[in-house]
């Protein structure tokens, strides 16, 4: 559904930043999954935790990760 080029510039391509982006992971209209803004803000929260604990990661002389 998300490579219809009528709705989509460069459909056939992944476009991380594309600024329009109608995309139907989680359905449409009656068919949209209840779940789905707990689950966004769950996947939200999980990469905004895991940026935050990368950031304290260092590599020791040794070249071993802490």
């Amino acid at each position: 559904a998300c490579h219809d080029p009528e709705h989509f510039q460069r459909a056939d391509q992944i476009v991380i930043d594309r600024s329009q982006n109608r995309h139907v992971t989680f359905g449409v209209g009656l068919l949209r999954y209840l779940g789905s803004n707990l689950a966004q803000l769950e996947l939200q929260l999980s990469i905004e935790m895991f940026l935050r604990k990368i950031a304290e990661c260092r590599l020791d002389p040794d070249g071993t990760f802490q």
